[in-house]
């Protein structure tokens, strides 16, 4: 498996996704067998700001609600690994979770949620 790079289609955004967090993801996925499960993604933001590099795939955080066809993030322990993190340099950069048996795309549900 080799990292991954998605850019913007101007070419000025990049996310970067290693690829042990990709191998990670997948097997999280695959360990969760028909329900859904996610975390968040965590890593560095490098050429001043335009490139992120995702370090990091969090596993299901306690508290955490999900069945097949729902994954609700809890935040149990979240801030104290996150100021861990801080303090290595670096950074929340967003969320992941699964739609298992699936389609690919988000929900309505995960739309309204990434829009806040």
């Amino acid at each position: 498996m080799m990292d991954q790079i998605y850019s913007s289609e101007d070419g000025a955004w990049s996310v970067l996704i290693r690829d042990q967090v990709i191998a990670r993801v997948l097997d999280m996925t695959t360990a969760s067998r028909r329900h859904e499960t996610g975390g968040i993604l965590i890593g560095r933001y490098e050429d001043d700001g335009q490139l992120a590099v995702i370090e990091i795939a969090t596993d299901r955080p306690r508290g955490s609600i999900f069945s097949a066809f729902t994954f609700g993030r809890g935040s149990k322990d979240l801030a104290r690994r996150l100021e861990e993190e801080w303090r290595l340099g670096r950074h929340y950069l967003g969320e992941w979770h699964s739609h298992p048996g699936g389609s690919p795309e988000p929900s309505n549900r995960d739309r309204d949620t990434m829009m806040g």
